[in-house]
């Protein structure tokens, strides 16, 4: 009975040490981004750099020892230095950063917001059209660069140096003109900056092309240009300068038409009449090539 009894207890050992032995680890290797909520704020590209702060353990000791590779899904959006720590916001996006330990990894998403790079009114020849007291409101066009901001706006001002000739609405878009005058309109934003100089004015009086004589001698040789020579009345008010005119030919495919020069392209009889708020002058010319 003894000798059973011993053998039985040693069985038991046997048995639990080798349960023991055969369990499964608990642990293993984790490796933790522990700043994620840093990394994640927002963040413009050109800002100062971040440092990504990891954790590693293994069986729940934290491993000093161990050393891990740091990726960026786009380079060009937020560049992982050499240090494997440091972060830069390099240009508009998202990217994922990757801290990879043998085959263990740990990621997060970071958005960079692009940086405004400049600034542009539009529509600066609209503007300065015609423009008299009375006259309807106009419509500032901004556009900034990157056009994200065009949805996103940034803080911009808009002046006027003169209020009193040209008034920027609460809107920062619309501009009246309340006197005759000359204002420069101003965006900034940032360190960027556009500008445009418009004129409110009495209204046109007439427009004369002073230079009917040579334009409408026959016109032989294709090879020179005729350029339209314009005035305006009232002369102070109305200048090249300032006053866009609309050229239109007839018959349209006997001449090309590149701002107030004329070339001829094909023999026949052309019509050019000149047009400014709405006055108007006109001349007609033969054109036809001379024999070679």
């Amino acid at each position: 009975m003894i000798i059973l009894l011993v053998i039985a207890i040693a069985a038991s050992l046997f048995a639990v040490t080798a349960c023991e032995s055969g369990k499964e680890p608990t642990g293993g290797t984790v490796v933790s981004i522990t700043n994620k909520s840093d990394l994640t704020a927002a963040w413009v590209e050109g800002e100062a750099d971040r440092q990504l702060s990891v954790s590693i353990t293994v069986d729940g000791a934290e491993a000093t020892d161990k050393t891990y590779m740091v990726s960026s899904s786009d380079s060009d959006v937020v560049e992982v230095a050499d240090d494997n720590k440091t972060l830069k916001a390099v240009g508009g996006g998202t990217a994922t950063i990757t801290v990879k330990v043998d085959d263990v990894t740990d990621t997060v998403e970071i958005t960079v917001t692009p940086a405004l790079k400049g600034v542009t009114i539009k529509n600066k020849t609209a503007l300065r059209d015609v423009w008299t007291v009375g006259d309807a409101a106009r419509t500032l066009e901004i556009e900034f660069n990157p056009d994200y901001y065009d949805t996103n706006k940034p803080e911009y001002t808009v002046v006027s140096s003169a209020a009193d000739v040209i008034e920027v609405g609460a809107d920062k878009r619309t501009l009246t003109a309340k006197k005759l005058g000359e204002a420069t309109i101003k965006v900034t934003a940032g360190d960027y900056s556009d500008s445009v100089t418009i004129s409110v004015r009495p209204a046109l009086e007439s427009i004369t092309i002073t230079n009917k004589a040579d334009l409408t001698a026959a016109w032989t040789d294709w090879s020179a240009a005729r350029t339209i020579a314009l005035a305006y009345a009232p002369a102070e008010y109305y200048t090249e300068e300032n006053t866009t005119p609309v050229i239109t030919c007839e018959p349209a495919d006997l001449v090309t038409v590149d701002g107030n020069v004329l070339t001829a392209v094909k023999d026949g009889t052309l019509t050019v009449t000149v047009t400014v708020a709405e006055k108007t002058d006109s001349f007609t010319v033969e054109i036809q090539r001379s024999a070679p």
